[in-house]
């Protein structure tokens, strides 16, 4: 509590109604974890926690496809989580909390796209006979991804919608 006196001059010290200052409680406010996710698919949801000031919280979402310290707009959502859908180029977002007179800003979460992968083709159909051995099946080299690849065969008695079984895994031919 608060209250002024004011002195000086002739006649007794004039004071003020006390008035009270009221401090809220600063916000925290945190959105989760940066995410990787393939081009054109959807990542994770982005909540996490929120509390202080005054416990009545309103939310603004903002993106930025230029960096984690500028070209943030407004992506219209107003919810405690955003779903940000599917995005085609590194992304980060951050959440606006207000609670009364406060706001607080999160940590922008960067959200990586990587190219799918792409030319993940082996060679053609073969029609050989009874007992005798096939061709080597080899692929071709893939793109896209992350550049790191890993192989894993797979094959089917019942044709190309049936039931594969796992034949052989990190090489390029079979």
């Amino acid at each position: 509590r608060y209250q002024v006196i004011v002195t000086g001059g002739c006649g007794l010290p004039l004071t003020t109604t006390p008035a009270t200052l009221t401090v809220p409680v600063p916000i925290v406010n945190n959105i989760g974890n940066d995410q990787t996710s393939c081009s054109y698919s959807t990542p994770l949801d982005l909540s996490g926690n929120y509390s202080g000031g005054s416990g009545t919280y309103t939310f603004l979402w903002e993106s930025s496809t230029v960096g984690a310290a500028s070209g943030f707009t407004s992506t219209g959502s107003a919810f405690a989580t955003f779903s940000p859908g599917s995005i085609s180029q590194t992304t980060w977002f951050r959440r606006i909390v207000y609670s009364g007179a406060c706001s607080r800003i999160s940590t922008p979460v960067q959200i990586t796209t990587v190219d799918t992968i792409q030319f993940n083709d082996i060679t053609s159909s073969q029609s050989i006979c009874l007992g005798s051995a096939a061709l080597p099946l080899t692929g071709n080299i893939p793109g896209g991804g992350t550049g790191s690849y890993s192989y894993l065969w797979e094959r089917s008695i019942v044709g190309s919608s049936g039931a594969f079984d796992r034949v052989g895994n990190d090489i390029n031919y079979l």
